[in-house]
């Protein structure tokens, strides 16, 4: 039974080279390399999928050019997507992989159409978010817009999910949530430690104490779930004031490409079983943990 539905603003296909060794300004040859469906709410619909088959679904606009390559990438895992076609190339990512030193590097090739406008696209995604928000619990928003999104096009589908009442899962940040603040508060926004600083903080690096206490205070102050992941550090939470800490286990990393989406995946799939904050974040990063054990991103198997 489908649950939650995924929104991704910037779809990717990903392609994952492996190297034994990987050395800067030479001449590397790859063991192996392989091409996946992704972007941050792709990949936590992908994570959704494997915790409980048929549990989620994503919304994705996809350039015309390179659809048929990323439909095929996705019924390869199963996954359900309701995709949105524009013009142009879906955007993808080169992920290298260092066997050797334990390292990750990310490479972002973006789009190069620009388009003079973008509404009618933007109104097809925003009917469609419509369509399928009345057969699910949840909302997942993950990810920052492109750039030739509207400025308030989370504003946008804010009005939405909050005339649906659902339960509603943010994962971006900086002027976008902001802006989605002043409409409606989500449930539960997650966000990595720079991201949160950079919002709520711009101007301070904080310690932390400091830190602890600002999550605290924004918990209180929207009366809401707020998570914060920091990597190999704990991840810290707090729930309309009352705070959490959740310790993050030292293991030998192959790929933390997603790993902050798989967190999503779990804390949302315990959340909504249990409502169990505890619970919730023990969930998150056992599949947060899981993802960095495993090459292809988004995927705890």
């Amino acid at each position: 039974m489908e649950r939650i539905f995924c929104v991704c603003l910037s779809s990717t296909i990903q392609r994952t080279v492996v190297f034994e060794d990987l050395k800067i300004e030479n001449v590397n040859r790859s063991k192996f390399f392989r091409e996946d469906a992704s972007g941050k709410a792709v990949n936590s619909c992908r994570v959704l999928n494997q915790i409980e088959k048929g549990i989620s679904s994503v919304i994705c606009p996809l350039g015309k050019e390179n659809f048929k390559r990323f439909k095929d990438l996705a019924l390869k895992d199963e996954l359900k997507i309701v995709p949105v076609l524009i013009p142009g190339e879906t955007r993808e990512c080169w992920t290298l992989l260092d066997f050797k030193n334990q390292t990750t590097t990310e490479l972002v090739v973006n789009s190069t159409e620009e388009f003079s406008n973008f509404l009618r696209y933007e109104e097809k995604i925003l009917k469609s978010l419509k369509k399928n928000i009345s057969k699910v619990e949840s909302i997942l928003v993950a990810g920052s817009k492109p750039s030739y999104f509207s400025k308030d096009f989370h504003s946008k589908m804010a009005r939405l999910i909050k005339a649906s009442g659902k339960i509603f899962m943010a994962d971006y940040w900086g002027e976008n949530l902001l802006e989605t603040l002043d409409i409606l508060v989500p449930e539960i926004i997650k966000i990595n430690e720079y991201e949160f600083e950079k919002t709520f903080s711009p101007d301070k690096t904080l310690s932390e104490n400091e830190l602890k206490s600002l999550i605290i205070k924004k918990s209180i102050l929207y009366k809401n779930i707020f998570v914060v992941t920091r990597g190999e550090k704990s991840t810290l939470a707090s729930c309309n004031g009352t705070f959490y800490e959740e310790s993050v286990s030292k293991i030998k990393t192959v790929n933390t490409t997603a790993c902050g989406d798989s967190f999503n995946s779990g804390f949302l799939y315990e959340y909504l079983n249990s409502k169990d904050i505890k619970k919730a974040l023990k969930k998150g990063t056992e599949c947060a943990s899981s993802n960095a054990l495993s090459i292809i991103p988004g995927s705890i198997f």
